[in-house]
């Protein structure tokens, strides 16, 4: 799917990683006007917020281009209760729904 810039515009703005991310760069700027924290500390929170938008936009990308869920899920999970000999064991397993693509 091409991709226009005002598609990815409004794709951006309307993220809530974005906007988390955003705010948390607003935050630490009010914090290193306030003298809160040192520039370095300061360059080093952009550094990270940049590198953890990306990497979750990169994640949402590459399930929609493959058209599968961003975490894959076993559809059944089994237990087994160990007991001492004379009780009795009992195995459970529930079926679960797999997770819906990301859309």
């Amino acid at each position: 799917m091409e991709r226009s810039i005002k598609n990815t515009l409004y794709s951006l703005l309307t993220s809530r990683k974005f906007w988390l991310a955003f705010i948390a760069a607003v935050v630490a700027i009010v914090l290193y006007v306030n003298g809160a924290i040192t520039a370095e500390q300061l360059a080093e929170t952009f550094t990270v917020l940049g590198g953890v938008l990306v990497a979750a936009i990169a994640a949402e990308d590459s399930a929609e281009k493959f058209n599968r869920p961003t975490i894959n899920a076993p559809s059944s999970w089994t237990t087994t209760t160990n007991t001492p000999s004379n009780w009795t064991t009992t195995t459970t397993t529930a079926d679960i729904d797999p997770p819906s693509a990301v859309e």
